[in-house]
Order: C-alpha cells, then sequence, then structure tokens
C-alpha cells in the first residue's frame, strides 16, 4: 500500500511519542503500563488506548489517571484481536501530518522510565532507519524477570531481519518496536493474519524494507510472557489458528520479498523457517487436532519445503522447534485433549 505523502516536515523525534494500546480486559495488568508512561523521565509522549469493549474496570483504571497525554478510544462491541489491533491505522493516519515515532503495546508489559527519551534518541541519531527495536527483559507473570531479550545488531537489512527470525536469533515479540506513523500508514497496518500471529513478522519486514532497521544498546521495556501471551503456551484452536497464519505468512512473504529465493543466505533462511514450523505441525499428535484445510495447508508448506531443495525433517531444526513442540503437547495434554497413548506416541519419535 503506497501513500502520496510528501517528504517528511516533522521529525519523529522532535514530536510526542505516540503509542498505541490495543487492550481488552486488561484491568489485571494496565495499570501498570500506564503508571510506566506516566514516570517517563522524558514527558513528551501521547498514549491511545483502543478498548475493545472490555467487560472489567480497564476503561475505569485508564481514566483514573486523569491525563490530558491519555486518549480512551471505545468500541461499540467486541472484535477479534485483528480488527481490535487494526484501529490502530486509522491512529497514525490521523497523527501522519506530524509523523511521529510510534509503538504498540501489549496491556501486560510495561516501559522502563528511560524507553520515551531513548526512542527519540535513537530516531535522532539514525533519522533515514523506518524501524527501531529496543532492548527488552522477558518477565513471567508476577513480572519477576527470565532472561534479557537476545541480543541484536546495531543494523540490519530486511534480509538480515528475516535470516535472523528464521533461525531463531530473535525473541518474536512485537513489544519494543518503534516506526514513524507514516510508515505505518505506508505499509497498510498490521497485516491481517488469524489471532494476528506472525503478522508483527510482516510488518517489521516490511517496515525494514523501507530502509533499515536500526536497534538500540539499552534495555528499555519489559514483555510478560504467560499463558495468555500469543507466544505462551498453545491449545489445539491456537494450533490450528498458527498453522493457517503461517501458511499465509509464507504466502505473503514470499509473493512480496521475492529476493529471498534470490540469494544462498535467503533460500537458507526460507528453508529453515519453513522446515522448523514442519517439525512442529508434522509431530502426529499436532496433526490429529488439524482441521482438513489445515492440513493441506501443511501439505502445501511440504510442497514449498521441497521446491526449495529442503528436507521434511532434517536433524538440524528439531533442537530448535523441540522446546516448541513439547510445550504445545505438554499443554494439550494437561488440558484433556489427548490420551497418553498418544503423548508416549510423539515422546518415543
Amino acid at each position: 500500500m503506497t501513500m502520496p505523502f510528501p517528504p517528511p516536515s516533522a521529525r519523529a523525534d522532535e514530536s510526542p511519542l505516540l503509542v498505541v494500546l490495543p487492550v481488552r480486559n486488561g484491568e489485571p495488568y494496565v495499570h501498570q503500563l500506564v503508571a510506566s508512561l506516566i514516570a517517563q523521565d522524558d514527558p513528551g509522549w501521547q498514549l491511545v488506548v483502543l478498548d475493545n469493549y472490555s467487560t472489567d474496570r480497564t476503561r475505569d483504571t485508564v481514566r483514573a489517571f486523569n491525563d490530558s497525554r491519555i486518549e480512551l478510544i471505545e468500541s461499540d462491541r467486541p472484535l477479534d484481536i485483528y480488527h481490535s489491533w487494526h484501529r490502530g491505522l486509522a491512529v497514525a493516519e490521523r497523527f501522519a501530518q506530524s509523523n511521529p515515532l510510534t509503538t504498540f503495546v501489549g496491556h501486560d508489559d510495561w516501559f522502563y522510565p528511560r524507553f520515551a527519551g531513548l526512542a527519540k534518541a535513537m530516531a535522532r541519531a539514525h533519522p533515514n532507519a523506518t524501524l527501531y527495536q529496543m532492548m527488552l527483559d522477558l518477565v513471567d507473570v508476577q513480572g519477576r524477570p527470565i532472561r534479557p531479550g537476545k541480543p541484536v545488531p546495531e543494523r540490519e537489512s530486511w534480509l538480515d531481519m528475516a535470516a535472523a527470525m528464521a533461525w531463531n536469533f530473535r525473541d518474536s515479540v512485537g513489544t519494543g518496536y518503534l516506526f514513524r506513523a507514516r510508515d505505518y500508514v505506508r505499509v497498510g497496518g498490521m497485516p491481517h493474519l488469524p489471532r494476528i500471529l506472525y503478522a508483527d513478522h510482516l510488518l517489521f519486514l516490511r517496515l525494514a524494507r523501507l530502509g533499515y532497521k536500526h536497534a538500540g544498546t539499552d534495555t528499555g521495556c519489559a514483555y510478560r510472557l504467560h499463558a495468555g501471551s500469543t507466544s505462551g503456551s498453545m491449545s489445539a484452536p491456537k494450533i490450528n489458528d498458527q498453522v493457517e497464519a503461517y501458511a499465509g505468512f509464507v504466502d505473503l512473504f514470499v509473493a512480496e520479498f521475492p529476493e529471498i529465493r534470490q540469494s544462498d543466505t535467503g533460500r537458507a533462511a526460507l528453508q529453515t523457517w519453513i522446515g522448523r514450523e514442519l517439525y512442529l505441525f508434522d509431530a502426529p499428535a499436532v496433526l490429529r487436532t488439524l482441521t482438513p484445510a489445515n492440513r493441506e495447508r501443511v501439505a502445501g508448506l511440504r510442497r514449498r519445503l521441497e521446491d526449495l531443495g529442503g528436507k521434511a525433517r532434517p536433524d538440524h531444526w528439531s533442537y530448535q522447534a523441540k522446546g516448541q513442540l513439547h510445550r504445545t503437547l505438554r499443554h494439550v495434554k494437561l488440558h484433556g485433549k489427548f490420551g497418553l497413548a498418544r503423548w508416549r506416541d510423539r515422546l518415543s519419535r
């Protein structure tokens, strides 16, 4: 999607940082997130809360801050997660003229006091970058540290970024990424994929392709990893959504970035990415959960991998996928989706 914008007339680092928060029933955590913005060393920020018909006290919690920098936009009906987050495109369009540095955040994450200042400093020092990444900490549901985020090089092209994602060198979370509002509009906002799984991957690759990605060295935020996070745990419906989303992501990615197949690095990355996911999708206990349409999507991924010259189950992909696969099947087993025989069938492979 290309918008007929003139060259930027306002520097993103001089405008207030725009934070967009799509949320539904975020009462347990949203206070901590908003309070972390109130506590910023740099007071130049604005928060747009996109409430998705919450039935708890999320809206009351936000209103209680009584801060002119906070705007609450309410939905008149429940929205699925894509349409809830897609409202952020209209927010970016509204702010496109001033073109602020923009970030989206989950309601259960939070910012460290230097986040806004560090973000603006990155944009000021690297004005030609079209995507920025702040380092983060992974924390558990109680907010206790798990580990720092994986290291990221200072500068990456979209191809380097895609390869790093494929080889699992990155934490696949959306928190901590920043971009200019106008660029977000240019790429059409959040891609339409089930549960927005892999959508942030495609979004950030589209943004990086406009220029390049710059990553800072300072840690500016915390990402909460728990059963409520998309990346935290999986059930049978989530597995089906993941297959549909991943197949859709690969189709869009290959169509939009044909150069990925024209270099050894790109082909190897794509082979690894598809192969790692197939290691998960091809497990018998996982295959039994899939709808006929999703089984065909898995078959299509196998064919695509073979066209790239890869094998369906190479040993060097098993290490990367093993942890995710065991977490998936453990979660499914604990929720009564499969019997012990099926669990043993997986472990015996």
